[in-house]
């Protein structure tokens, strides 16, 4: 898992395009004359008249491996959709990641295509190493007299081998901590570089209340999390086995089974309040096309009032990877209530084996934990303290990632002086050039994982300029998220 984690900040910038002749399609779906499955992996991916895709008529699911030309690692996937862009193509699908022994990796969570688009639609996933191929696995069409219709496919990542970089190695051009950069001003002179006259316009930040970990977007299940409902169980199947971190389908089965039962309802207390992004089900004690089908969630604050309701969701059957259901965030929940409305088998029952959520605390909201954006190359950094300069002043910097050969440097773009109070923030020292970043939470296109990390300023740039000098993976354990 370490491995995996440890692609930093630059290995977001060397994203390669993977497609056309890297791709090699297969399927055992029928192909409509003269739109065959090579189409979609020849670089051709307008809509417009001869038309150029796959259809297979009349289909409302199906797979189609996509085998690549190597080994890559994967980052998102590029779909366009429908032939001629007339409502019609794919609708909800997945994708499964396979290693060069056939061996299954992963799966992705469950994705809905647009239709009636001609543009690209790009899907992104956590990063997938060492993938040979991927299963692309069709679960419903827009239109099925139609059935499946694509124009072209893709993704996005890099092939193994790449070296990125991830070293603690100092660059030649970066100062060591006995020199003094020329550019830096003494302790007695404020920055020439930080305007003085914005402080009124920025909130002033208060100290954060929970710890780093919890602030940034992370699982939250296990004991997180107290289910109760007036359901059944059956045997030993009981409630309580949907939160404590057991999520396989092998004997002896584990999770919470109530039979010959459709509906109904199980509250899930969380432990404290908590601004909640999407859930996360396992469904199906053992994996046997049973399960729960159709749902909504319920989100309800400290004082039992309820905030919102989601919309209705649908649960794959037969699934044994986590499903997760995206909803627009809801601040401040204390407890939500799962509303099952259907299942796939009426003599079953419910058969969940495990549940969870992915948010944040609530008491998070000033929003001083660093964070850096791979999309787009943003070093937000909310407080940074000067010890160094009279009053050890604090500044909110935003600096933007340029990659210079394989060395990773930030450009500053704006800063600009505020009050803070508090410890633990990161610092800039006038007398050694470096900055040092305690935490920063790196949201990459998949979720984010956190880091400690050092800056080195360049002697005599302007606009100021730092590079990457340390980069390694800090205490919060995201990487593997959903904990165990």
């Amino acid at each position: 898992m370490l491995s995996s984690c440890l692609a930093l900040f630059a290995a977001n910038a060397q994203a390669q395009y993977i497609g056309g002749t890297d791709i090699t399609p297969s399927t055992a779906l029928s192909q409509d004359s003269p739109f065959k499955l090579a189409q979609i992996a020849d670089g051709i991916s307008t809509d417009t008249s001869p038309f150029n895709g796959f259809a297979s008529r009349n289909l409302k699911s199906g797979t189609i491996t996509l085998a690549l030309n190597g080994t890559f690692n994967l980052t998102s996937f590029d779909l366009w959709s429908d032939i001629d862009v007339r409502a019609e193509g794919i609708d909800s699908f997945q994708l499964e990641f396979y290693s060069a022994t056939n061996t299954l990796i992963s799966t992705s969570v469950r994705f809905a295509a647009e239709n009636g688009t001609s543009a690209k639609q790009t899907f992104n996933f956590p990063t997938v190493t060492g993938v040979s191929s991927v299963k692309l696995v069709v679960l419903s069409v827009y239109d099925s007299n139609y059935g499946i219709e694509i124009r072209e496919v893709g993704f996005n990542g890099e092939r193994t081998g790449k070296t990125t970089t991830t070293t603690t190695t100092t660059p030649t051009t970066i100062p060591t901590t006995t020199t003094t950069p020329t550019t830096i001003p003494t302790p007695t002179t404020t920055p020439v570089t930080t305007p003085t006259t914005k402080p009124t316009t920025v909130p002033t930040p208060t100290p954060l209340t929970t710890s780093n970990c919890d602030c940034i977007p992370h699982a939250i299940n296990g004991n997180t999390l107290t289910a109760s409902s007036n359901l059944k169980p059956e045997a030993s199947w009981v409630l309580a086995q949907i939160t404590d971190g057991i999520n396989t389908d092998i004997t002896p089965f584990n999770g919470f089974v109530s039979r010959s039962v459709t509906s109904g309802t199980i509250a899930l207390a969380l432990d404290g309040k908590f601004d909640l992004t999407s859930f996360d089900l396992w469904n199906d004690v053992n994996v046997n096309a049973e399960g729960i089908k159709e749902f909504k969630l319920e989100f309800y604050n400290a004082a039992n009032t309820l905030i919102s309701s989601s919309t209705q969701f649908t649960a794959t059957k037969g699934t044994l990877d986590k499903q997760t259901f995206g909803f627009p965030s809801v601040a401040d929940v204390s407890s939500v209530k799962l509303v099952v409305l259907s299942v796939y088998d009426p003599s079953a029952g419910i058969e969940i084996r495990e549940v969870g959520f992915n948010g944040t605390k609530s008491d998070c909201k000033e929003k001083t934990i660093p964070s850096f954006n791979a999309a787009t190359n943003m070093l937000s950094l909310p407080i940074v303290e000067v010890p160094t300069f009279p009053g050890n002043p604090h500044y909110k910097v935003d600096l933007k990632m340029v990659m210079v050969g394989k060395t990773a440097t930030f450009v500053l773009q704006d800063v600009n002086q505020i009050s803070a109070s508090g410890t633990g923030y990161p610092s800039f020292s006038s007398t050694t050039g470096l900055v040092t970043i305690p935490f920063v939470y790196a949201q990459t296109v998949f979720g984010g994982m956190d880091y400690k990390a050092t800056l080195t300023l360049v002697p005599d740039s302007n606009p100021l300029t730092f590079t990457l000098t340390n980069a390694e993976l800090g205490a919060c354990d995201h990487c593997a998220a959903p904990k165990q």
